[in-house]
């Protein structure tokens, strides 16, 4: 058996980076979020379960297929048919 030796400052070091790319992606998944309310928000006022379904959404690039689609859209009818909201 071979046997690794733990190194406790690399592993903070990973430890770190990791928590920073979580960071990211949160703060990209927020801002993905933020930006289609606002889209949404300027074609109409948008209703409390379709701002609940954009915020429970976690994969960015869903997220980023609904801006396009919001972008597009005319209306906040038109863009829950086009995302199936």
């Amino acid at each position: 058996m071979i046997f690794d030796e733990y190194d406790e400052k690399e592993q903070r070091k990973l430890d770190k980076r990791d928590a920073f790319e979580e960071g990211e992606e949160i703060g990209k998944k927020e801002a993905k979020i933020e930006a289609l309310l606002e889209f949404l928000s300027a074609l109409d006022s948008v209703p409390k379960d379709l701002q609940k379904a954009i915020k429970q959404e976690t994969n960015l690039g869903q997220l980023q297929s609904w801006l396009t689609m919001a972008y597009h859209s005319k209306s906040i009818a038109e863009f829950r048919e086009k995302a199936k909201l």
